[in-house]
């Protein structure tokens, strides 16, 4: 989670801009090859404008996932860094413990 003050805070919210352009927008493509061809596209931009190329492949190991509103303020939305497996061991939980 980005606290203020950290250095990496461009990187971060980098990493965010890039997950919600492939959530947003890949995910609406219709085959392999255009996805592909978004991936091409976005990754060129990440390397010619902030020589972060290799970001795209580590914005696919995590998601961006709300901060419950018990820790963050209730007029500020948080987002927590998580990763793949660990979202989705949280989900399998939830649909466990609520059914399907």
């Amino acid at each position: 989670m980005y606290k203020e003050g950290d250095k990496d805070a461009e990187e971060y919210l980098l990493e965010i801009v890039v997950y919600e352009a492939l959530r947003l927008f890949q995910d609406r493509l219709v085959n392999e090859n255009h996805r592909a061809q978004f991936e091409d596209i976005l990754r060129e931009q990440l390397k010619m404008q902030w020589n972060k190329a290799g970001l795209l492949q580590d914005c696919k190991r995590h998601v961006f996932v709300p901060v419950p509103k018990v820790v963050a303020s209730p007029h500020v939305s948080l987002l927590h860094k998580q990763g793949v497996e660990e979202w989705t061991d949280v989900v399998k939980k939830g649909i466990v413990q609520y059914g399907e």
